[in-house]
């Protein structure tokens, strides 16, 4: 009997070894550009947009399948800001927006009910492009200018404001080293340098100084994500000139940036590079560009994978991308925002039924029942027989979809039946995601 078991959960395991991940739309409206995702845990993803003169910000509670608004403003000849670039969110209370129009913050410690604007520059004075912003906690934060920095220690009620004439530009991507320091990006002739900059003195000192090739094509830094206190991985490219090919470039540090290893360099298959990389764990990744760009590893970094292109995600501009329990959340440009999750086709053991079933990541769906199906219920289990939910299954004339939620169900592979008292109507097998 154990040999019987064994053999038929191997032959499920060959069924759902050409299983497909796919991105899958789960949130569009017309001209709504989303400029930032921020997933504080898996049952808080917000959405940072704006749609003609309207910002919004959406929350996902399941992990980026469904997204609901919970802040809507319309600017149209109230407000002058409108167009939402670098964001954060802390916690559920704690939001922050800011605008490409202007050096300014839009703060909010009520959930997004209300906002308070916080004008570090006068909008007729120069310069008004940010290069960061980010927030360590909610009282201490820091955003840089073009030739600025402004510090806060007590959530932006009071700040300082620095010149910034050492390293202009400095930020573009930005991370805190502690309370006191925080690490940022650099641009200089031959490459990028790293440089560590103490919020309590306004002063800079050399943290990484990056190699350069001696072709005198520079390196760029555009990404920095950290999957721990040590462990992290950045993207860039290496530039043989406009509108010339170059080089996808992906660093590994495991000593908090003060030390990176190269471990991706390879043409790129398109004219941009990649410009945002986000981890799951520490073994799953992905690096995401302009034009669609998207690798991805399974083993660390150590191999890397190229994306085939398809309409779902044909020519996308201003990638963003980050994770949520073991998903990949992606939005561009117009395009709403997406989920890649896997697209399993069932290989039904019997069928003698006119519904049709669907089983996605966290879902069964089941439509078609009449009242000709007087009680029928959905039985799973996992491999060993263990019968894992029972739920019965409504007649339904106009036929919706039953929704059946299987979320809590560990991943794994299981095994349904759908029957009356007398029959089984259809059986099969599924893989959990």
């Amino acid at each position: 009997m154990r040999a019987t078991v064994y053999f038929i959960i191997f032959l499920f395991f060959i069924s759902f070894t050409n299983a497909e991940e796919e991105w899958v739309q789960k949130h569009y409206l017309k001209n709504e550009i989303i400029n930032h995702i921020e997933c504080v845990d898996s049952n808080h993803c917000y959405a940072f947009a704006y749609q003609l003169t309207v910002v919004k910000i959406y929350l996902s509670r399941d992990q980026g399948n469904h997204w609901d608004s919970i802040y809507r403003s319309d600017r149209y000849k109230v407000d002058s800001l409108w167009t939402v670039y670098q964001c954060q969110a802390l916690d559920s209370n704690h939001f922050y927006m800011t605008y490409n129009q202007a050096t300014a913050i839009d703060k909010s410690t009520d959930g997004g009910q209300s906002f308070e604007r916080v004008t570090l520059v006068p909008q007729n004075d120069k310069p008004r492009q940010i290069e960061s912003f980010k927030m360590y906690n909610k009282r201490i934060g820091i955003l840089t200018s073009i030739n600025n920095v402004f510090v806060t220690k007590d959530n932006w009620k009071t700040f300082q404001q620095y010149e910034n004439s050492t390293y202009k530009y400095a930020g573009g991507t930005l991370f805190f080293l502690d309370s006191n320091t925080v690490i940022m990006k650099t641009s200089k002739t031959a490459g990028f340098d790293l440089v560590k900059y103490d919020l309590n003195t306004n002063t800079w000192s050399s943290y990484y100084n990056s190699k350069y090739d001696t072709t005198g094509y520079k390196y760029n830094m555009y990404n920095m994500y950290f999957i721990n206190d040590s462990t992290g991985f950045a993207c860039g490219d290496q530039e043989y000139g406009v509108g010339n090919f170059g080089r996808d470039l992906i660093w590994k540090t495991t000593d908090r940036g003060l030390h990176w290893e190269m471990i991706h360099n390879d043409l790129m298959d398109k004219t941009f590079s990649t410009e945002k990389i986000r981890f799951i764990d520490e073994n799953v990744g992905m690096a995401v560009g302009t034009w669609n760009k998207m690798i991805s590893t399974t083993d660390g970094g150590k191999s890397w994978n190229y994306y085939k292109e398809k309409e779902n995600i044909k020519n996308f501009l201003f990638i963003n991308l980050e994770t949520v329990g073991q998903y990949f959340i992606l939005s561009s440009d117009s395009r709403g925002l997406q989920r890649y999750e896997s697209i399993v086709s069932i290989e039904d053991d019997s069928k003698d039924s006119d519904f049709n079933l669907i089983i996605q990541d966290n879902t069964m769906e089941i439509s078609g029942l009449s009242n000709n199906h007087l009680s029928i219920n959905l039985k799973v289990y996992d491999v060993i027989g263990h019968l894992v939910l029972d739920k019965f299954l409504p007649p339904n004339q106009s036929n919706d979809y039953n929704i059946i939620n299987i979320f809590d169900l560990p991943k794994g592979i299981y095994l349904y039946s759908i029957i009356t008292p007398n029959k089984v109507l259809e059986s099969g097998k599924f893989f959990k995601r």
